[in-house]
C-alpha cells in the first residue's frame, strides 16, 4: 500500500461566524501518493456545512492534518477513498515499472557503449 500525505492548497473562512472568527467553509486539497520511488496525487474541493448553532468550534490555527482528512473522509466517503488510493496506487505502480524499464534500458545502452570500446582496444 502507498504511503500518503496530505497538503491544503487554500483554506476558505468567513470573517466571523457567532462569537468565532475564521470559521472554515471549504478548503482545497490534495493528497500525494508514493511507493517509495513514484509520486501520484488527488485532489479536491471539499466543503463544510455551517455548523449548528451552540456547537464548540476549534480555532482555526489549531486544526490539524486529521481534521481536515476527516472533513475529506466525510465528503468522499469510503468507497472514494477506495477509488482514489487504487487509482494512484496503480499510476505509482505503473510510473516505477516505466522508471525501471529507462533505467534497465540506459544500462544496457552503456553496457553496449563499454563493449564495443573494449572490442576497439
Amino acid at each position: 500500500m502507498n504511503n500518503y500525505s496530505l497538503r491544503l492548497i487554500k483554506v476558505y473562512k468567513y470573517g466571523q461566524y457567532q462569537e468565532y472568527e475564521d470559521v472554515v467553509t471549504q478548503f482545497e486539497w490534495s493528497i500525494i501518493f508514493t511507493d517509495g520511488v513514484s509520486e501520484s496525487s488527488s485532489a479536491g474541493i471539499t466543503r463544510l456545512p455551517t455548523p449548528p448553532e451552540g456547537i464548540t468550534l476549534k480555532p482555526i490555527d489549531e486544526l490539524t492534518d486529521d481534521d481536515y482528512f476527516g472533513w475529506i473522509m466525510q465528503d468522499i466517503g469510503p468507497e472514494g477513498w477506495a477509488r482514489i488510493q487504487q487509482i494512484n496506487q496503480d499510476q505509482c505502480a505503473k510510473l516505477t515499472k516505466e522508471l525501471e524499464y529507462q533505467i534497465h534500458y540506459d544500462v544496457s545502452i552503456e553496457a553496449v557503449q563499454l563493449y564495443n570500446k573494449i572490442l576497439e582496444i
